[in-house]
């Protein structure tokens, strides 16, 4: 894990912390409400434990408390995103069915044991190091327990709309960690591109069967994004899948 990248991400998200309150949060997976109309992709709820991977405001934690959720965990890097979601849970952290932990996702998460499902919306793809993160999850998820988690498609940001049609811009074999300034603050961010196949190679790697994996349609649409010229807009998402949802389950 690259400190400086992982701090500068930190920093960022502590701006803009406030910007993503609420948003991509369950019963949906990803923008355009990607999988609203199923909410049984997260799996059986009632009296089950679960540690959510950058929980962001901590929605999709209020999600599970009330539906019956026995006990809650949730790391994020950001402290401006801890308090949100310390905010949003504030009852269920006093009774003892939430621990938030502000740290990055690739450190040692001191559970008490393991959980029955670990699961990330729009927030696995942050990881700096994909075998830490990897290794992380293991240990922290039952065996047979379930992994489950949305990123942007990979193919998603290398299509842009110029000139009047949709075009590639970059090459999608092109991975690596790259910075990208400006995004939300002067410093901006750090985020890496992968390929559908080093995620699923790399989930093999470290002992979890890729069950399913959903490239969902849009679900639907704001009227700003009907407009072709914004990053997520319906016309390019109905052109090539804006999320990607893998369903996993922990082997060995």
């Amino acid at each position: 894990m690259n400190n400086s990248e992982t701090n500068l991400n930190k920093r960022t998200w502590d701006v803009v912390a406030p910007k993503y309150f609420s948003r991509t949060a369950l019963p949906e997976w990803g923008v355009f409400a990607v999988e609203r109309e199923n909410s049984s992709l997260i799996g059986e709820i009632k009296s089950k434990t679960f540690l959510e991977i950058a929980c962001g405001s901590g929605h999709s934690i209020e999600y599970l408390i009330q539906n019956g959720a026995s006990k809650v965990y949730a790391v994020d890097l950001s402290h401006s995103q801890i308090e949100l979601a310390k905010k949003t849970n504030y009852e269920a952290i006093q009774a003892g069915k939430v621990v938030l932990f502000e740290q990055p996702m690739e450190a040692p998460i001191p559970l008490l044991e393991p959980v029955d499902t670990v699961f990330s919306i729009y927030g696995l793809g942050w990881t700096t190091d994909i075998d830490k993160v990897l290794e992380n999850v293991n240990s922290c998820l039952k065996t047979n327990g379930k992994f489950i988690w949305s990123w942007e498609h990979p193919i998603y940001p290398h299509v842009e709309y110029k000139n009047g049609q949709f075009t590639f811009i970059e090459s999608y074999h092109d991975e690596g960690l790259k910075r990208e300034e400006n995004w939300g603050t002067t410093e901006g961010r750090y985020i890496a591109a992968r390929k559908i196949s080093t995620w699923y190679n790399s989930l093999r790697q470290y002992g979890f069967d890729v069950t399913n994996i959903l490239e969902p349609v849009p679900y639907e649409a704001t009227a700003q994004e009907q407009n072709p010229e914004k990053y997520y807009s319906l016309p390019k998402a109905n052109l090539v899948p804006a999320t990607i949802i893998f369903d996993c389950i922990k082997i060995t």
